[in-house]
């Protein structure tokens, strides 16, 4: 059986990259208030190294537990977009780890860029994260209209006594009188 998926192309991936981008410069605020007690965008030396590394490690295990988890981080839940196995199964987290760990040359040079020309490229809309880890992002599939109701057999009633009686019917069941 071959599973049709509503695969999500670059538009949509960047839509909820923006959208976790700002949860996580949130995060990010809110850990450098907890470090330095006031924002500021001069800390230097070990104190703003460590920062750093540390924002780096919160905005990676956000994507490896939310996808790994949940299937999605919020930004990929607001568009309703899942991240599956290529055969519909769970992520899972060791997928989660590897796509996430290689989402570092899927943004080489720059601006994802490689990332971009690899989903454009591919019939799945993957990325070298995905291919890897033999994941894919996708939309629930569309909903066809439901098909309108057949009309049941023909009804009509007993010219005599009104009652209810099949199309075909030659006499009334009920009073017995010829139709």
């Amino acid at each position: 059986m071959e599973i049709k998926f509503n695969y999500v192309g670059i538009g949509y991936r960047f839509v909820a990259q923006l959208i976790d981008g700002v949860i996580l410069f949130i995060i990010y605020y809110l850990i450098g208030l907890a470090v330095f007690g006031a924002p500021t965008w001069s800390a230097y030396g070990a104190g703003a190294t460590a920062l750093a590394l540390l924002n780096t490690l919160v905005g990676f295990l956000y994507f490896v537990l939310l996808e790994g988890t949940a299937g999605a981080t919020v930004g990929k839940m607001a568009l309703k977009m899942k991240v599956v196995k290529e055969d519909g199964g769970p992520c899972g987290l060791v997928a989660s780890l590897i796509r996430n760990i290689l989402r570092i040359v899927d943004a080489l040079p720059f601006l994802y860029i490689i990332g971009m020309i690899l989903i454009a490229r591919s019939s799945k809309k993957q990325r070298l994260g995905d291919r890897i880890a033999h994941t894919v992002v996708v939309k629930p599939p569309f909903k066809e209209s439901p098909t309108p109701p057949t009309a049941g057999p023909a009804v009509k009633y007993c010219i005599n006594c009104g009652a209810e009686i099949s199309s075909e019917a030659k006499f009334c069941p009920k009073c017995g009188a010829e139709q």
